[in-house]
């Protein structure tokens, strides 16, 4: 489905969701802190990403949920199991992107590496995948799982989504898998993401989006930060937020609504502990939120 989106837009659909400098900056700490310790051996906690809650899955159960966001059989034999038990996405965005070899790639929110491996082994050793996270123990978890794919086109670079460091014009491609819903300032996020991309280049996009907009009071909760809830924006919002950075042809590939059973509140509630009013907020959601996969070009 391609929309049309205008490029002019109310002046409050372009600022960001946390105005206040040093509230993004606790923002970006607390999901740094969070995703370090999905990263780490030693974790505490269970897994966790907007789409799946588990605690040490088993082959088929890890199966099974690449399956749910759109990931083949071919793809998780293209990966070690370890990036596919922890790609904490929402969808599988190279799915539909037209690789091409020797292309340069860019992964912004790399995570434990599952995309930026099948995009490498896309582009072929004459391409170049430059994998971003904002914490180094996912850098280091992606960079072990590449290694261990004998994979030699990756590049590692700590950072954030708001500020790519690489020149203007300088990937063909960019990928994203539930990495932007936890930035504080998509407009800025998608104002990098134009730059940096050639003319005529393409970005392909996996998020979590609301159909409404979201309590005012979930954006003042570290903890819905980090859980993939807090920083959401509607679908429309998001939309024209692509338009306003200088995006074209922008088409919506794929749409999950988010539907909870029995099995995801008892693992939700595990995963926040005594907070109740965190999984609460999370489960009031139901049919509210969705995950997409949304591609644009640079016009």
């Amino acid at each position: 489905m391609e929309l049309s989106i205008s490029k002019s837009m109310r002046d409050h659909e372009r600022r960001p969701i946390v105005s206040d400098p040093s509230r993004a900056k606790l923002i970006k700490q607390s999901v740094a802190e969070r995703y370090s310790e999905a990263a780490s051996e030693e974790r505490e906690q269970p897994i966790y990403s907007c789409c799946s809650v588990g605690e040490a899955p088993s082959r088929g159960e890890t199966l099974a949920k690449a399956s749910s966001l759109g990931y083949t059989p071919e793809d998780v034999r293209k990966a070690p199991l370890e990036a596919v038990e922890l790609s904490m996405g929402c969808g599988n965005p190279t799915r539909y992107v037209d690789f091409q070899p020797g292309e340069t790639v860019l992964d912004i929110g790399c995570g434990a590496g599952l995309d930026a491996i099948l995009s490498s082994k896309a582009v072929g050793r004459s391409g170049t995948v430059l994998a971003t996270d904002l914490t180094r123990k996912m850098l280091q978890l992606c960079r072990r799982n590449s290694r261990e794919m004998n994979l030699t086109n990756l590049e590692f670079v700590l950072c954030d989504g708001e500020n790519l460091p690489f020149a203007d014009g300088s990937v063909h491609q960019i990928i994203s898998n539930c990495a932007i819903n936890l930035m504080p300032d998509k407009q800025k996020v998608l104002g990098e993401t134009r730059r940096v991309l050639r003319e005529n280049g393409c970005v392909t996009l996996s998020d979590v989006l609301s159909t409404v907009p979201l309590p005012e009071e979930f954006k003042r909760d570290m903890g819905l930060w980090a859980g993939c809830i807090a920083g959401v924006v509607t679908e429309d919002s998001f939309l024209q937020s692509l338009g306003a950075a200088g995006f074209g042809s922008v088409r919506v590939l794929n749409r999950k609504v988010f539907h909870y059973v029995e099995k995801d509140r008892e693992r939700i509630r595990r995963f926040f502990g005594d907070r109740d009013d965190l999984s609460d907020s999370v489960l009031s959601l139901e049919d509210r939120v969705e995950s997409l996969v949304v591609q644009a070009e640079r016009s």
